[in-house]
């Protein structure tokens, strides 16, 4: 049944008890749409779908379902941002307040991923300042990633965090050779080859045989192992 009467065309998806309009025409559905259908009156394709972020569905034109999917996507990317930043110790409070200042400076709102790049850059310096290597292969690597996922060559940077391991692994005093760790069945047949190779840490630096310029994976997944 349809009640003749006009409310807000604001896609309100109407919780229990109360109305729902259509989003194009503006005429009460009663009941409220339970899934994809067409309004009755004005025979437009009325969606029910959830606005990135939401609890509750709301009910949408074409356009808006168009707009609701690009909102998922920047969504989806800023989340993905933001657990990068904080494999790397910083916080959403910093992320978001980093966001704030690119904003500023931009005059618009940056892309996630740039309020990561610039984050992880920070925390690149003060690593390389302090010494501490190990998060500083984690930077590289969350870097790495982040250009690989993009479909961009993580290589360099990939090289970095495996550097940074092996310095990590210098400066204990205790180990001073490495073994090359493939990826087991995952592993291609270049990095088969390097597996189980035993190196002094000196020699691996000169060489840095992983991760591997040959891998057939796209992203290697070989790994430093210390020999005590």
């Amino acid at each position: 049944m349809v009640i003749a009467t006009f409310g807000p065309s604001t896609g309100d998806s109407g919780g229990a008890g109360s109305p729902a309009w259509c989003p194009y025409c503006g005429v009460i559905l009663d009941p409220p749409p339970r899934g994809t259908r067409k309004c009755p009156v004005c025979r437009e394709k009325i969606h029910l779908k959830r606005w990135p972020g939401e609890d509750t569905k709301r009910l949408m034109t074409e356009a808006q379902v168009q707009e609701a999917n690009a909102a998922g996507d920047v969504y989806r990317l800023r989340n993905k941002a933001i657990r990068a930043s904080e494999n790397l110790g910083v916080s959403k409070a910093v992320f978001a307040r980093e966001e704030r200042a690119l904003t500023e400076s931009r005059h618009q709102t940056p892309p996630p991923g740039d309020v990561f790049w610039s984050l992880s850059k920070r925390v690149i310096i003060d690593a390389g300042k302090r010494r501490d290597w190990q998060r500083l292969k984690m930077a590289y690597w969350h870097q790495a990633r982040w250009l690989y996922e993009e479909g961009r060559d993580p290589m360099q940077l990939s090289r970095l965090a495996s550097e940074a391991e092996l310095r990590d692994y210098a400066e204990t005093g205790l180990v001073r050779r490495v073994e090359i760790s493939d990826a087991g069945k995952k592993a291609c047949p270049a990095c088969r080859q390097n597996g189980g190779k035993v190196m002094r840490i000196g020699d691996a630096l000169k060489q840095m045989p992983i991760p591997n310029t040959h891998c057939e994976n796209g992203w290697c997944r070989c790994t430093w192992l210390p020999v005590i």
